[in-house]
């Protein structure tokens, strides 16, 4: 894996008009991670997410690395305990790196919702700055900003007249008009999604 020196500005548009990216998760029977590949709508391959095992006690739950297509490192996502994330620019996981914290605040088998906090000397302390709520069974994950609505997944179920099934295992996110971090989204739908089988 390459380095970066964090997330370039080509990643953080001004969204005219709404547009997908294309997620599947490639996951043999008996690995629980499975490596995710974002796509654009012609296939062009955009980012993919690599996992490393747990390898010390500072990060006993691995790590996830956020590549580009150059396969440079975005960023570094670590789960700090059950239940809590945190992203750090590049390949570092330093707290003065740190971009943003998540923590999941309900988890049900039907609802999973989560808070996330910017990490800037400019935003009040322990303000949530975005959320991201759905059911990970249905591929349904939304995430806002206040009350509007950032970025949105959805299962792709039919294509065309032959009514070609899309495996479970692929599926859109919808970025909607605004300004928009995409590299930080994307992270954000990795959290969602962690440890989900994605066989079905």
């Amino acid at each position: 894996m390459g380095t970066t020196g964090g997330v370039e500005n080509d990643y953080q548009p001004m969204i005219e008009v709404p547009f997908d990216l294309f997620v599947t998760k490639k996951q043999k029977v008996f690995d629980v991670d499975g490596k995710f590949e974002f796509t654009d709508l012609f296939g062009n391959l955009l980012f993919e997410v690599e996992s490393l095992s747990a390898d010390s006690s500072s990060h006993p739950n691995g790590r996830k690395f956020l590549l580009d297509a150059a396969g440079d490192t975005l960023i570094t996502v670590v789960q700090a305990i059950k239940g809590k994330w945190e992203g750090f620019k590049g390949e570092s996981t330093q707290e003065r790196e740190m971009l943003f914290k998540v923590e999941r605040v309900t988890n049900t088998f039907t609802d999973k919702e989560f808070e996330i906090f910017l990490c800037d000397e400019n935003i009040e302390e322990g303000k949530t700055d975005f959320r991201m709520k759905g059911c990970p069974f249905k591929r349904s994950c939304t995430i806002y900003k206040g009350n509007s609505i950032l970025a949105q997944t959805s299962l792709m179920y039919t294509i065309g007249s032959g009514k070609y099934c899309v495996p479970r295992s692929r599926f859109r996110i919808t970025l909607f008009p605004g300004p928009c971090d995409i590299v930080m989204i994307v992270s954000l739908v990795v959290i969602f999604f962690y440890k989900r089988r994605f066989l079905v």
